[in-house]
């Protein structure tokens, strides 16, 4: 039996802004970054949460300038607000980041993972490794979005990093489930608490308060051209 734990650092992450199509450059970076910080950095199981906290890998991770010039550099590769599946893998290996570490999935349960992901997976230590996987999801069938995950294995502890900038995941996505039972079919002890519900709440309030201070300002730019063209 293995036991998973479970942090999710959404609030944490520089927010995606709400009109920003850019979710898979951040999907990339914040995945890709969480791999570094959990590669390079001296990490006291024992003292997980703060273990990470305290490496100057996290203050990147929190850092807007730090993210903002990670995505410009990464859109010199490919620059579009609809990335692909395809787009994001040309862009992991063009920029030389974890790319036997980054596995990019749809998420349908059927057809979870290609046969190349695969044998990256069969092939992976299996007491001990880290792996993120960027999977595909659609909320009220129209907004789409790229969320990463990172799985750090330590022998019979699974350490699963939710972290998503636009708050569309939280432990409980069904997605998730699918990536979590694929990776770990046997026995196990999920440790986590269900967020889903909270999350969703906190996704739907915010993005509200975001759409309506957009609108605010387009209404008083407006108004306030047509005041000078009265005046």
């Amino acid at each position: 039996m293995i036991n998973i734990y479970c942090y999710t650092w959404n609030l944490f992450l520089p927010p995606q802004g709400v009109i920003d199509s850019t979710c898979g450059y951040h999907a990339i970076r914040n995945g890709n970054l969480m791999l570094n910080l959990l590669n390079n950095s001296k990490i006291n199981y024992n003292d997980y949460v703060n273990s990470i906290k305290n490496t100057q890998y996290f203050k990147k991770l929190k850092s807007k300038n730090v993210m903002d010039k990670e995505i410009v550099n990464y859109q010199k590769t490919y620059k579009s607000n609809s990335l692909s599946k395809l787009d994001l893998q040309n862009i992991i290996n063009s920029n030389k980041l974890n790319y036997d570490n980054i596995i990019i999935t749809y998420g349908d349960i059927n057809h979870m993972f290609d046969n190349k992901d695969i044998i990256k997976i069969k092939n992976l230590n299996k007491n001990n490794y880290r792996l993120c996987v960027i999977f595909f999801k659609k909320k009220l069938g129209v907004i789409k979005h790229w969320v990463p995950v990172v799985i750090d294995k330590k022998q019979s502890n699974v350490y699963l990093h939710i972290l998503d900038s636009y708050d569309m995941s939280w432990m409980g996505d069904p997605i998730l489930d699918n990536v979590i039972n694929y990776m770990f079919p046997m026995k196990k002890n999920i440790l986590c608490k269900k967020e889903i519900i909270e999350g969703n709440l906190y996704y739907y309030f915010t993005k509200t308060i975001h759409i309506g201070i957009l609108i605010l300002v387009v209404y008083l730019f407006i108004y306030g051209m047509f005041e000078v063209k009265n005046l």
